[in-house]
């Protein structure tokens, strides 16, 4: 993951020696099968797909993977948000653990002069890095008015540039020739209207806060809800067999991470666990975090202001809309975690309701075929149809039952996908159900919770995922509790 970025917390294990130790143990277990070049990216129940990458016959070659658990530990770590200013995903603008990752990995470092700016002290790291490899670091900008932290003072000491206050306004290509980018900054402090000159640069790297990921959580029922001390999305409840641990769970330093991990395997199998200390060194040595940089609205540039660096591109709205979560009305597609947190701190969406946005719309709807590698399923007959998520509770009308729905093109649904009676509507407000879960039995459609208004057993209803409205049918209706055929 990304702890040989973050570095080790006074006297506790460096992270590269914590991994390769825990790799060696893993490997001389017989009981454990490592899938590497694997993601995970659905959860359903505790069924597991993900997506592997093979090299066959000197050729990289991907299969879809079902995998059937007990018991699922989602460790899927944390995400660098994006700083939200017009033209923060112009080319040559990037966050600072991908350029870690970019120039640690593969040995890759694009352009010449580089700014940072950032809202902690690891983007300091970074940059220490990168100078001590020779890398030309034009300056540091910092959100943060006097921070504090050793690698500051390292900074300080190689002599590097540093600006204090700063937080990124916008962000331009250069006008003249060479290429490059214009980059302009606002003094980020209360009550200061006040403007730096721009600053030609080949890379900007603009450093934001954490959030935990939470994805696969959200598919598989979990709720989350807005930690306003740490400004993120949290996990909340409960959901059977699947537990969080390590930063996805709010964990910080690497020997936190690691407790917390025996910690979710003690849960799962009901054993009593300890209490986890995530040592911080103290602020007086190392300035908190700042926020995320959010610039005005309303900046008199072109260039569209993004709310994070996902494939989804959602895009700060350039005027305010009535309503709460109007921000997405207009942008009926699935969403980030990361779109949710910035429009929370940009005012564009309220803190108490960025879960329930959160549940509806960050569940990524997509396909995936099964392979058959799998671990044996369970006797048929066995499952039930389980209780709607409680989050939904009044969401579709007094009276919504469970019912299957069935596509058209035997593709699957993935959970969150909205349904509608027509296929030009886009409106989440207007939606009439959603689907919660996959179709019993492996048929083809989805598990749908539906209101009175999609008519009886044969209507015809639209379901909306990533790639627009599939017409679809309702097959049947189906009380909780029932068991699967």
């Amino acid at each position: 993951g990304d702890a040989r970025f973050f570095g080790a917390v006074e006297s506790e294990e460096p992270p590269d020696v914590a991994v390769a130790r825990l790799a060696a143990q893993l490997a001389r277990m017989e009981s454990v099968t490592v899938l590497t070049r694997a993601e995970a990216w659905g959860l359903a129940g505790t069924t597991v797909r993900a997506h592997q990458v093979e090299m066959e016959d000197g050729r990289a070659a991907g299969r879809a993977l079902t995998i059937r658990a007990k018991r699922v530990v989602l460790a899927t770590g944390a995400i660098e948000r994006l700083p939200v200013f017009p033209g923060n995903r112009l080319p040559g603008i990037g966050g600072a653990i991908a350029a870690f990752h970019l120039a640690d990995r593969y040995g890759v470092w694009p352009g010449k002069r580089t700014i940072f700016n950032t809202p902690h002290n690891f983007g300091y790291r970074l940059a220490l890095l990168a100078n001590d490899a020779g890398l030309q670091v034009e300056r540091i900008t910092d959100t943060r008015v006097n921070p504090q932290s050793r690698f500051v003072d390292f900074c300080k000491a190689s002599g590097i540039a540093m600006t204090f206050g700063l937080a990124p306004k916008a962000a331009v290509p250069a006008k003249s020739g060479g290429g490059g980018l214009s980059v302009r900054f606002a003094v980020a402090i209360e009550g200061v209207r006040q403007d730096s000159a721009a600053m030609r640069v080949d890379r900007f790297i603009a450093a934001g806060g954490w959030q935990p990921e939470l994805s696969l959580w959200l598919m598989g029922g979990g709720r989350c809800g807005w930690n306003p001390r740490a400004a993120w999305l949290e996990a909340q409840g409960c959901v059977d067999g699947v537990v969080l641990a390590g930063s996805a769970s709010g964990y910080r330093n690497c020997s936190a991470c690691m407790q917390s991990g025996r910690s979710a395997i003690g849960a799962l199998l009901g054993r009593p666990t300890a209490p986890i200390a995530d040592r911080q060194i103290d602020a007086v040595y190392e300035s908190p975090d700042g926020p995320t940089p959010v610039a005005m609205a309303g900046e008199p540039v072109r260039a569209r202001s993004y709310l994070d660096a996902g494939f989804d591109m959602v895009a700060r709205p350039t005027h305010r809309r009535r309503g709460p979560a109007a921000v997405f009305t207009a942008q009926p597609q699935p969403l980030g975690l990361e779109d949710i947190v910035a429009a929370v701190q940009a005012g564009d969406l309220p803190a108490n309701e960025a879960g329930v946005v959160a549940a509806e719309r960050c569940l990524g709807p997509g396909m995936i075929a099964d392979s058959g590698w799998r671990v044996p399923p369970a006797p048929a007959g066995t499952a039930v149809i389980a209780t709607p998520p409680a989050y939904l509770a009044g969401r579709f009308g007094p009276k919504p039952r469970l019912a299957i729905v069935g596509a058209g093109d035997a593709r699957h649904f993935e959970p969150g996908c909205l349904i509608f009676l027509t296929s030009d509507r886009t409106d989440p407000a207007r939606a009439i159900g959603v689907i919660v879960g996959s179709a019993p039995g492996g048929r083809s459609g989805g598990l749908a919770l539906i209101g009175a208004a999609s008519g009886g057993v044969g209507a015809k209803v639209y379901v909306r995922d990533s790639s627009g409205p599939v017409q679809a049918a309702l097959l049947e209706r189906l009380k909780a509790g029932q068991p699967a055929s």
